[in-house]
């Protein structure tokens, strides 16, 4: 995951961060690229909460 990480922005057009929080709770090491697109619009979909 550390390379998905490190060309986040070439790969999914997002930053590195926006990557971590997609993956926050991902209980693996290793990911496909398919299946991080995938979690990535999830949590860009996600509304954001208001404290």
């Amino acid at each position: 995951m550390y390379e998905l990480r490190e060309h986040s922005r070439q790969i999914f057009g997002v930053r590195p961060e926006i990557l971590d929080g997609a993956l926050f709770d991902y209980p693996e090491t290793q990911i496909t690229k398919s299946e991080a697109e995938k979690r990535i619009r999830a949590f860009m979909a996600q509304e954001v909460k208001k404290l």
